[in-house]
């Protein structure tokens, strides 16, 4: 089965995100399964590169010091990926995942979600500590833009699970 992973940063090491895509995608490939990916970064084989979005310095400190970055998608890159795969699992609910949600679902591809952006680490890493007021309309925008448009989500942890159920998501 060729699974195609949607991602914006892979190629760095330095995150969880990246870290369980990486791990992810190690158990598919020995379960004999063919990987595509989409994300920002270096050519690699079986690798669709789209370029990162560039931001302003203090947006670009904040978000690279969580060790990731953010792609800029192309509908051109994301529609030759799509059709060259069986099914397509995203990783985080930012414009890559979510222009190529759309393309997905027009080519009618299976797809999964994993959810590893918690709205608690984006609310405490700008200051915000613990905000549940703003934590809530989060998930709430995550829900009603991205995860709402899938069946199940998968969760990293019992916890997320919890938390994803709390804020009326399907895990």
């Amino acid at each position: 089965m060729k699974i195609l992973i949607v991602i914006d940063q892979y190629d760095n090491g330095n995150n969880g995100t990246t870290m369980s895509a990486r791990r992810f995608v190690e158990g598919l490939e020995k379960r004999g399964h063919e990987v595509l990916i989409v994300s920002t970064g270096r050519p690699r084989p079986n690798k669709y590169v789209v370029k990162k979005l560039p931001l302003t310095p203090l947006v670009s400190h904040i978000v690279s010091s969580q060790g990731m970055c953010f792609a800029i998608p192309s509908k051109k890159v994301l529609t030759n990926a799509l059709k060259n795969c069986d099914v397509v699992h995203f990783y985080m609910p930012f414009g890559l995942s979510t222009s190529g949600l759309k393309i997905a679902e027009m080519l009618n591809i299976p797809r999964t979600a994993a959810f590893h952006v918690q709205p608690e680490n984006i609310t405490y890493t700008i200051g915000l500590g613990k905000n549940e007021k703003v934590n809530d309309k989060i998930y709430e925008f995550y829900r009603n833009r991205f995860f709402n448009r899938f069946g199940h989500i998968h969760c990293p942890s019992h916890f997320i699970a919890n938390e994803l159920k709390r804020h009326r998501l399907h895990c």
